[in-house]
């Protein structure tokens, strides 16, 4: 009788060496995230080689078995006890664990603890959200995802409970919408639809 998938992924997680000491943890994060950026450059060098492909689904596979294990046990590693690098090496791994969207709701569930902690970025929880919801084909929550139209034109992807977009970015501490639209127009050069729904809030916009 053939083992279900959801007890092979309980054993394997239950399997992983995790230690929540914070050296331990700022090691791990950075080594791993530095793999993954290594296999991904080979993956693009080589123009999307079947051997380079199966060797970042192969480290992102084994970085969300370290990740789910290390999130259940020290929660997200924060700031304050790894350093930017390895929080940002933390996100990273969040971000490619396309392969399940369960983890990365998972993920950035205790991702937002710690930017109302003040302890995490909040616009790379924005991002994070954002990708999984349009992975799914969901309305966005921070407004965060757009599709450049004939190279010519960026339009948002749809937005859940538009009215209240702004709100939901302040609660993280990000810069209103008003100033996200602007700076990704000045960025790549090019208008922007405004998001249906949205509301217009002017806003003082600052890097």
């Amino acid at each position: 009788m053939s083992t279900p998938i959801f007890l092979v992924v309980a054993l394997a997680v239950s399997q992983v060496d995790v230690s929540c000491i914070p050296i331990d943890l700022r090691q791990q994060l950075e080594q791993r995230a530095s793999v993954d950026q290594t296999a991904r450059r080979a993956y693009m060098e080589s123009k999307g080689s079947k051997a380079t492909e199966e060797t970042v689904l192969s480290i992102d596979a084994d970085n969300r078995a370290w990740f789910r294990a290390t999130l259940e046990k020290c929660g997200w590693p924060t700031k304050s006890t790894v350093g930017e690098q390895a929080a940002t090496g933390a996100w990273l791994i969040a971000q490619h664990a396309d392969m399940d969207s369960a983890f990365q709701i998972f993920a950035a569930s205790k991702l937002k603890a710690a930017v109302l902690a003040g302890e995490a970025d909040g616009e790379k929880l924005a991002l994070l959200v954002d990708r999984n919801r349009r992975l799914q084909k969901q309305p966005q929550v921070y407004g965060m995802q757009f599709n450049i139209q004939d190279k010519s034109k960026i339009v948002f992807l749809p937005v859940e409970a538009p009215e209240s977009l702004n709100q939901r970015r302040k609660e993280i501490g990000i810069e209103p919408f008003a100033c996200h639209i602007h700076f990704v127009t000045t960025d790549n050069s090019m208008p922007a639809t405004w998001p249906l729904g949205v509301p217009y809030e002017p806003a003082t916009c600052t890097r």
